[in-house]
């Protein structure tokens, strides 16, 4: 009976503790990459190389 409580309680401080400390920095940091490959053109190329690798274009 006790064992059930102990593992409820470590799942549910377990599912606090990831969305605290692991998904809002991947969603910042997601985010911030997302804006700096957009100001430095790093989208741009990435687009450019992947019409090059489709029509093999020079």
């Amino acid at each position: 009976m006790s064992h059930n409580v102990f593992w409820t309680t470590a799942t549910a401080m377990a599912a606090i503790v990831y969305t605290i400390f692991l998904e809002q920095p991947l969603i910042m940091f997601s985010r911030a990459f997302r804006d700096l490959s957009r100001s430095s053109g790093f989208v741009e190329l990435h687009r450019q190389g992947q019409d090059r690798g489709l029509y093999h274009v020079n």
